[in-house]
């Protein structure tokens, strides 16, 4: 065979893994910067892989019968909790003033923790937005609910308040158009409403109810308390706003939200806060109309003055109008305006020359038909908001000037095999690097590196470590200006079902110690006197875990009575499930001039650039391969033996005479607790004809 030496270069490995459609696509740029596989290694912004960090247990969750839920409650930068949403239960965590993580307990032992009225079934459905100390939770068969943290001492139930949203004064329906009418009893405090026919339901307590009439005519409003026949039921005169007359009047409006189930739940799916309004949309019943607060009283949904003038500070209700039913999915606050994520398409609402929107003043205008996935939580990265359409394509909103509307690729294109199983959730990370994670439906996880100034969209699955795991959830809270992610995680351990809550950790970085690196998953550390016996295991009975040792790898052990027994005395212990980490490369192309379609090609040598690495193996994928994979060679005769070897830095030699092959490529596979960072690939390659 005529053949030639050349050398191929992978510099980075930015495109992270790329979708098996794209094995003949060397064309493009991303081909020479992606990976077949990349799973548990995370796309580093500087060009790298790295392996991912592990998970760090801190609690059983509330129930191993059922999955809970996380979400974030983030009182400011310094200072944010991980909410365990379980059935019909909440619970509290947090990072300590040590850093950390650990769950609220309102006395030793006992976690923090309040009833909420959501089961288990409704939990995925929950959306919320918060304004500092408040957040308001929506799902669509329960009225909202209003939770603030109310005492300083934020480990005490009583701190924690979840009640329902004490909306006031609306939102309303139409102004009725029929003969019926209603008649109030007294003109303030507690009142009988009776109307001329059947109109009232069992349903309508905590229902609004506006009458418009009296000899000075005006708008008074009352609450539901009580229902009597479809004809009476008792009310309370809002103060601001009491009738003017007892007479009965065909003028009346009764309020949208409610617990009647005509045409579906009568309860808003998403709410956020926008242009100092809050903003709830879509309902079963009314899945395309929106509402909004008067302008700073955010639980007053007040239409009008009592004289009928409408202000521009009065509340808002309006409907999305479409030539089809779009459900209002999420609602965004932007800088273009209000985003409407709907089903079937992306809407904003606007005013005139960027002035607020108002009751008269407000354009909803559709920009693109896609349609928003109804869990994965969109997300604000930069001036782009980020969100899953359907289940599988990830879009970047950003405003396009040339078309006049928002638009944006999608992000998952090259990789979208690994959103196959489709996406439940999504969080995102902006600190210490840009990350999206999401849930995929299989209970694995993909991480996306994103930094759009530099092009970069580097995709990775990721697996926790451990038989038969599945993640259920995930959330990202902030820590003193650092963002972590929590999981709740479901792991068969000791032939049983066992929930947990774990936090992923930090990333090896620059000057950490060897010992102090984190590459096992639902681990703990022990740290204190030479000890050769690790205990407060419970949550791994039974399991062959992996050990890292003072910064050496350990032999596996099995915990057995909550502990495990080492080989001899050490001070800094990590005990975890391992993590299997695996990096191939696509099909090795040579540069130019060579043409690789149908050309035989044998790799001869290759140098690893590493970056703080230890452990790992190595395997060729081509003509030659017999199924072997090889160790990194570490050790030299300069390093102390009965002590770990430094980690390295530096370019590694592997040497391999292989049988031409027209596909060959590398792998790396890693699954000690060490850290572990690919940097960059140089091949020497041997090309020619067959």
């Amino acid at each position: 065979m005529a053949s030639i030496q050349t050398v191929t270069v992978q510099t980075s490995f930015v495109a992270g893994e790329l979708s098996p459609r794209l094995l003949g696509r060397s064309d493009i740029r991303q081909y020479g910067q992606g990976c077949q596989t990349l799973s548990n290694f995370i796309v580093q912004k500087h060009g790298g892989a790295t392996k991912r960090p592990g998970t760090r247990h801190v609690a059983a969750c509330k129930s191993h019968a059922a999955a809970s839920r996380l979400i974030e409650f983030q009182f400011s930068d310094e200072q944010g909790y991980a909410l365990e949403l379980g059935n019909s239960v909440m619970r509290f965590f947090r990072f300590d003033g040590s850093g950390d993580p650990g769950q609220l307990e309102s006395s030793p032992g006992t976690p923090t923790e309040i009833a909420t009225p959501w089961p288990t079934a409704a939990l995925s459905g929950i959306k919320y937005a918060q304004s500092a100390d408040t957040m308001t939770l929506c799902a669509e068969d329960y009225a909202p609910r209003r939770l603030r943290r109310t005492g300083t001492d934020d480990t005490l139930t009583a701190s924690w308040t979840l009640d329902s949203f004490p909306f006031e004064d609306g939102p309303y329906d139409a102004i009725n158009t029929t003969a019926t009418t209603i008649g109030a009893s007294a003109t303030t405090g507690s009142v009988t409403l009776t109307a001329s026919a059947a109109l009232f339901a069992a349903t309508d307590v905590g229902r609004w109810v506006r009458l418009f009439n009296g000899g000075t005519p005006a708008w008074g409003a009352a609450q539901i308390t009580a229902y009597t026949d479809t004809t009476h039921v008792t009310a309370t005169v809002l103060t601001r706003l009491p009738f003017t007359a007892t007479t009965a009047t065909a003028n009346w409006r009764m309020g949208s939200w409610h617990s009647g189930t005509t045409g579906g739940s009568h309860w808003p799916r998403t709410v956020t806060y926008h242009q100092s309004r809050l903003w709830f949309g879509g309902s079963e019943a009314e899945p395309q109309r929106l509402w909004a607060s008067e302008v700073d009283d955010f639980v007053s949904f007040s239409p009008s003055q009592a004289d009928a003038d409408v202000l521009d500070t009065d509340a808002i209700d309006v409907t999305v109008a479409d030539n089809r039913v779009n459900s209002i999915r999420w609602l965004v606050s932007d800088r273009t305006g209000l985003m409407i994520l709907t089903s079937g398409g992306e809407f904003v609402a606007t005013a005139a020359n960027d002035a607020p929107i108002t009751p008269s003043q407000i354009a909803i205008r559709r920009h693109s038909t896609r349609g928003a996935n109804e869990f994965a939580r969109p997300t604000q990265v930069g001036i782009a908001t980020l969100f899953f359409q359907t289940d599988r394509k990830l879009r970047e909103l950003t405003y396009s000037f040339s078309a006049d509307r928002l638009d944006g690729p999608d992000l998952a294109v090259l990789s979208e095999h690994l959103t196959r199983q489709g996406i439940e959730d999504a969080a995102f990370m902006e600190t210490p690097d840009s990350q999206l994670w999401a849930l995929v439906g299989d209970g694995s996880l993909v991480c996306v590196t994103l930094e759009r100034e530099q092009q970069i969209v580097g995709w990775s699955r990721q697996t926790l470590g451990g038989a038969a795991t599945v993640v259920e959830s995930l959330s990202v809270v902030r820590y003193n200006g650092v963002d972590s992610l929590w999981l709740s995680v479901a792991r068969t351990i000791n032939g049983g079902t066992k929930r947990y809550v774990e936090v992923l950790q930090p990333a090896f970085d620059h000057g950490q110690a060897q010992e102090d690196a984190w590459h096992l998953d639902s681990g703990l550390r022990y740290e204190g006197v030479a000890a050769d016996t690790i205990s407060g295991l419970s949550h791994l009975e039974g399991q062959t875990v992996r050990v890292l040792a003072d910064g050496a790898t350990h032999p596996d052990c099995v915990v057995a009575s909550a502990a495990i027994t080492l080989d001899a005395e050490y001070e800094n212990v990590l005990v975890g499930l391992p993590i299997e980490s695996t990096l191939t490369t696509m099909p090795l192309i040579p540069p130019a001039p060579f043409d690789a379609k149908g050309m035989l090609r044998s790799v001869k040598a290759c140098h690893v650039h590493l970056w703080s690495s230890m452990g790992g193996e190595w395997r060729w994928n081509e003509g030659s391969d017999d199924g072997t994979d090889y160790p990194f060679e570490w050790r030299t005769q300069a390093d102390a033996m009965g002590s770990a070897p430094p980690l390295f830095t530096g370019t590694m030699e592997v040497d391999v005479a292989g049988a031409p092959d027209r596909d060959p490529s590398f792998s790396i596979t890693h699954s000690e607790p060490q850290p572990f960072t690919v940097l960059a690939l140089s091949l020497r390659m041997e090309v020619g004809y067959g």
